[in-house]
């Protein structure tokens, strides 16, 4: 079920129900085996926004007892630690801030700063695998805070290429494109793969798709201009041409 909510004066946002499919045994978030559901907790969590409104889900978690009589919340994939926000909109928030600076992500999705960095750091600790110097090739330019480094700050260190940096200068630019590298399901490389499908593929296959997938016959293709020192070149494609003539 969807409803919208006024989060905001003179704005909305998105609320999402879901309903809980009981034919699936909640399990212990320690043993990750099947337990005994005590009660279950409705939870909202901020998800991805839609059409540039915030978007919250709201979802039934079950408060579990285990063995030793303990009370815990289940562990979903789909929350992330925490149990705030989604899984997803946390790798959106990590991906903004490589691009972005924290001040900036925070304004651009109104979280405090100070909870963008903290999903920052869980997201990288949880994601990146170790570093491993051999595997760092073909990097054409690195990012270094200079800033940190002068002062001895001792942070995590993200190598990252920076080449297509320029292309996504702007906050709308960069969440464009995360936003949907999210929603097709697209590959972490996404970018680098286009590159080299550009930067490799020949005249020959270009004029293949195109035959495949262009019908000149579908389309209506308008020129502006003088008629008669375009003719002659319209003429050499063999496409029937018509003449318009614009009244004020």
């Amino acid at each position: 079920m969807l409803s919208l909510f006024h989060q905001k004066k003179n704005s909305q946002a998105l609320l999402i129900r879901c309903r809980r499919d009981r034919r699936f045994k909640a399990t212990t978030p320690t043993a990750n085996a099947p337990c005994t559901v005590d009660h279950y907790i409705r939870r909202r969590v901020q998800d991805l926004p839609i059409s540039g409104r915030p978007c919250e889900v709201e979802i039934e978690l079950a408060q579990t007892r285990d063995k030793e009589g303990r009370r815990l919340i289940e562990v979903t994939e789909y929350v992330a630690k925490g149990g705030r926000y989604t899984a997803r909109f946390c790798k959106f928030i990590s991906g903004l801030c490589r691009y972005m600076s924290i001040q900036a992500v925070s304004k651009h999705l109104g979280i405090r700063w100070e909870t963008v960095k903290n999903i920052d750091r869980e997201y990288l600790r949880s994601s990146l695998p170790a570093l491993e110097p051999e595997k760092l090739v073909n990097l054409v330019h690195i990012g270094v805070d200079e800033v940190a480094r002068a002062k001895g700050h001792d942070y995590m260190t993200v190598v990252y290429d920076l080449q297509d940096a320029l292309s996504y200068e702007t906050p709308s630019q960069k969440a464009a494109l995360l936003g949907d590298i999210l929603t097709y399901n697209l590959p972490k490389d996404f970018v680098a793969q286009r590159n080299h499908i550009v930067d490799s593929i020949s005249k020959s296959t270009m004029n293949e798709l195109a035959h495949k997938w262009f019908n000149p016959k579908d389309y209506q293709i308008i020129v502006v201009g003088d008629a008669k020192s375009l003719e002659p070149q319209l003429k050499t494609f063999g496409l029937p041409v018509h003449f318009l003539t614009l009244t004020k």
